[in-house]
């Protein structure tokens, strides 16, 4: 997998964001805890604000790994549909304010052969469109930091941009709407 340098620079704005977020946390906490050692907390309270000021930094930094995902590559082996009725008004719901979201899963085989499943597409009726974007066999690309799954199809002649999510032409080598450069695997013929 090749990924060109205007999506490396996406993602490593995104991970810089994270791990700014994640020193600012916990600098705020060390400069709590100094405030805290000067007052004269009495009773037990204040281990307990010791703890929380302790593991609000070390959630954040679990949270970092979660979202630090590897990028990974493989083949859509399968695809499963949700349909769910909701509203737009969650509190007095009535008929003219149901809508139904679908949403799409795609099983994804890896290159070490493990299998992913990810939400490919979430969205309401009208947007259901997207549907005919992903097909078995389809390669899937993510790269770590993007918010979309690049998607080369096969039958269609498309591409799916993984920053911005938009539909291109397979041929293209840049997006059209954000215009990032798409990641090709070393497989790839265009």
């Amino acid at each position: 997998m090749i990924i060109p340098k205007d999506v490396r620079k996406h993602t490593l704005k995104y991970v810089v964001k994270v791990i700014l977020l994640c020193v600012i946390s916990l600098s705020v906490s060390i400069f709590v805890c100094c405030c805290l050692n000067r007052a004269q907390f009495i009773g037990n309270y204040r281990y307990i604000l010791y703890f929380v000021i302790i593991a609000l930094p070390v959630s954040l930094i679990v949270i970092f790994k979660i979202l630090m995902q590897c990028s990974w590559q493989g083949k859509i082996i399968h695809l499963e549909f949700e349909n769910i009725v909701e509203s737009e008004q969650p509190f007095n719901p009535v008929k003219e304010s149901l809508y139904n979201r679908y949403t799409m899963y795609g099983y994804i085989e890896l290159k070490n052969r493990d299998v992913k499943v990810v939400k490919l597409f979430s969205g309401r009726m009208k947007d259901s469109e997207h549907f005919d974007d992903y097909e078995i066999g389809d390669e899937v690309i993510h790269i770590m930091g993007t918010k979309y799954y690049q998607v080369i199809s096969e039958n269609n002649n498309s591409i799916l941009c993984g920053v911005c999510g938009a539909k291109n032409e397979k041929a293209n080598d840049v997006c059209k709407n954000c215009g990032s450069h798409f990641v090709r695997s070393n497989t790839e013929t265009r």
